[in-house]
């Protein structure tokens, strides 16, 4: 199956609405350059 990830961003959102959550997006710019819990590198 090859879907773009607008299609599945789509999907996972209509799923994850059935049972009550909601998907909210992260602008991926520095990400993974510090911790949420520790604040480090």
């Amino acid at each position: 199956m090859n879907w773009s990830f607008g299609k599945v961003h789509a999907y996972l959102a209509y799923k994850l609405e059935i049972q009550g959550i909601r998907l909210h997006g992260v602008k991926e710019f520095y990400t993974s350059h510090t911790c949420p819990v520790c604040k480090e590198n």
